[in-house]
């Protein structure tokens, strides 16, 4: 038998090179190294909007979504931005690498990340049922229910 020689792991998508000197980002990672320029929130939306509008042809949901709400600064440069839904969420999420380097590079601030939040939101409960309308009006007026009962009345559910 023959001698092989040692066994190497092989490169995949599971297991990548490690190079000792380089660090692959997704990109929100804040590089500790670089300028970290204070900047207002009066400029972060000016940077913000021009970015929406460089994105406008091209993705018409997250340009809704950028020029409805507004990212609030947080500690250590952090930008909370709340979206509606979680298809708005995706498609920023796609495109962060690209929204980082944009209000990094605008704002001379590298250290400069975005956390992103889904909106949650109330169900409007519109009453169709006589039951639900009974409900809705005895929660606004409880002497309903006492009127309700002294004329024994039966709402048709």
């Amino acid at each position: 038998m023959k001698d092989i020689g040692p066994i190497t792991t092989e490169t995949s998508l599971k297991n990548p090179p490690r190079n000792a000197g380089s660090q692959q980002t997704d990109g929100n990672e804040p590089d500790e190294n670089g300028a970290a320029s204070p900047f207002t929130q009066e400029e972060l939306y000016l940077q913000w909007d021009a970015f929406a509008e460089s994105i406008k042809n091209s993705s018409a949901p997250l340009y809704a979504a950028l020029k409805n709400a507004r990212p609030v600064i947080r500690e250590g440069f952090e930008l909370e931005f709340t979206v509606g839904n979680k298809v708005v969420e995706d498609e920023l999420i796609l495109r962060k690498t690209e929204l980082l380097l944009f209000l990094r590079g605008k704002l001379n601030n590298s250290r400069i990340r975005v956390a992103t939040r889904v909106a949650e939101v109330a169900a409007n409960l519109r009453p169709y049922t006589d039951k639900e309308k009974f409900e809705l009006m005895a929660g606004k007026n409880p002497a309903l229910r006492d009127l309700r009962e002294e004329l024994d009345l039966e709402i048709e559910y």
